[in-house]
């Protein structure tokens, strides 16, 4: 036998998808050659030609024969043509069109063929090693199966050029791990049996279908940890609060009398501002004097210890001095309290009458949802703003701006996150956020929230199936203490939430979605304490 001179692995295999050949004279890859694609090569000169020379190369005379290295380059069949893209004497042929940046562009070549060398498109192949359990071709073969069957499985991805790159990956890591936990004589049996599992998967139809088979384990693993942590009306009705537990923690649990919305807002009335706790009369149109009347502490007052004494400060100004020092400047507001003043702002409707007139091919109402409500401050007292609404599931299913009954006094920003440009372009009123949220919710419908009384009182409902964070996570002090929302987050999830500031203020949506984790982190407790 003649050595090779290699000259075919500058080509690529004409089957390299399909090939088998251990040894194959071509190459196997695609960055040497593209079908169909004419690869450019480096102008010839006097020192690359493939032949050794042990003198410079010098012009043969026109009648002169040919010299001793010609004679010996090809000795076993004389061959005139060269191989592709060289010439006689093996040196390669400059291109007719020039090199470098004014070359002209292969004529076949296309604007994903330039990708292609970025990624193994063909047959995966195993690297040499040092000393193995398992002979390198038994390897090969068996790895070039695993391949051939994720090309199976992953024939239905819209991209097919990726369905070759993952299925190249994949091969390479199920064989790794395969051989990596097996030795000799259990090795094969292995592959054999993975291949066995690979064959009863279902077609991949998306990115995230494919992977080995320890991806399919961890998806599984995810799916049924969501499933364990899924929150359906019968895993979570135990937490419900009695009628009773609702009235002590301040709900109505019952329509007060009268027909309601019969004292709209208090212009023109002497109320106690709630910030700083002087009278002011009630004005629709405030001045810029109006504006800058009320001297406040954003904060609650609470209790630390200073130099080793217990105090009361505000949590927003934590120092004695600052007591007499207000840091917050803005128009006086108030809040009604009474049941009977609420009503007569709007009056109050039960669940099971906001679907009352809902056609009977309308939707089922779900069985869980999560709600939170923010608030900014009118004529009308504390009035609603904003309505979210989100599912069991985490997705948002009602998210609007309700244009507030009585004129605006302060948005609260720092806390509500509504701005004047929101309720501007708000189009529903609070009867109409209502009606919206009768197609959602019914009287059997379990609502999930925080301090959810202020916001059911917000919205002028009455509804008895309330999971309130605030009561399955009791204050060890009891009523009237609870904890902040945030601190549970913090204590329980190790998240933080209610960050924006006063820029930015709360988000309804991120509060939704917290009491929603509480209620699941409290469920998979009770549930490893066998309770």
């Amino acid at each position: 036998m003649f050595p090779t001179t290699g000259l075919f692995q500058k080509l690529l295999c004409p089957d390299y998808t399909t090939c088998r050949l251990q040894p194959c004279l071509y190459s196997h890859t695609p960055a040497t050659a593209i079908p169909g694609v004419r690869q450019s090569q480096p102008a010839a000169s006097s020192s690359s030609s493939s032949v050794p020379q042990k003198r410079p190369a010098t012009a043969a005379a026109p009648d002169a024969g040919p010299s001793k290295t010609s004679r010996n380059a090809y000795t076993a069949k004389p061959n005139t043509q060269g191989a592709p893209g060289t010439n006689a004497g093996g040196s390669s042929a400059p291109k007719a069109s020039g090199s470098g940046a004014n070359a002209r562009p292969p004529p076949n070549a296309s604007a994903s063929s330039a990708n292609l060398s970025k990624v193994d498109m063909g047959p995966p192949r195993l690297t040499m090693t040092g000393n193995t359990h398992t002979p390198f071709l038994a390897r090969q073969k068996l790895l070039i199966m695993i391949y051939d069957q994720l090309l199976i499985t992953y024939a239905s991805l819209p991209d097919q050029l990726r369905a070759r790159n993952l299925a190249n990956q994949h091969a390479k890591i199920q064989e790794a791990t395969l051989y990596a936990r097996s030795n000799k004589s259990s090795y094969r049996q292995g592959v054999i049996s993975a291949l066995g599992r690979l064959k009863k998967r279902p077609l991949a139809l998306t990115e995230a279908d494919t992977g080995t088979l320890e991806d399919d384990l961890e998806r599984e693993k995810a799916r049924t940890e969501e499933e364990k942590g899924r929150l359906t009306r019968a895993r979570i009705a135990r937490y419900v609060s009695s009628k009773e537990l609702l009235a002590k923690y301040d709900y109505m649990v019952e329509v007060p009398p009268g027909p309601g919305g019969d004292r709209p807002t208090e212009e023109g009335n002497l109320r106690k501002c709630e910030r700083c706790k002087e009278e002011f009369t009630v004005r629709r149109e405030l001045d810029q004097v109006d504006r800058q009347k009320c001297h406040f502490h954003y904060g609650r007052m609470v209790t630390e210890v200073l130099g080793g004494v217990k105090q009361r400060v505000y949590s927003c100004c934590p120092a004695v001095a600052a007591l007499e020092i207000p840091c917050q400047i803005g128009p006086h507001v108030f809040r009604d309290e009474e049941i009977t003043q609420l009503h007569s702002r709007v009056g109050f409707v039960t669940t099971s009458s906001l679907g009352a007139t809902a056609p009977p091919t309308a939707p089922a109402k779900l069985d869980v949802v999560a709600l939170d409500c923010e608030l900014v401050y009118t004529t009308s007292g504390m009035a609603l703003a904003r309505l979210t609404v989100v599912g069991h599931d985490g997705q948002v299913v009602l998210d609007a701006h309700v244009k507030p009954q009585g004129a605006l006094l302060d948005t609260n920003v720092r806390f509500s996150g509504v701005y004047e440009k929101d309720l501007e372009t708000a189009t529903l009123d609070v009867a109409g956020v209502r009606e919206a949220l009768g197609k959602l919710v019914g009287p059997e419908t379990i609502i999930v929230g925080h301090g959810l009384e202020n916001d059911l009182k917000a919205l002028r409902i009455v509804h008895h199936n309330v999971i309130d964070t605030a009561i399955i996570f009791p204050h060890p002090r009891g009523v009237p203490f609870r904890h902040a929302l945030r601190n549970l987050t913090r204590d329980h999830l190790g998240k933080f939430i209610q960050e924006g500031g006063s820029k930015h203020g709360h988000s309804a949506v991120e509060d939704s979605l917290a009491a929603l984790e509480l209620l699941r982190w409290r469920m998979k407790q009770d549930n490893l304490a066998g309770r």
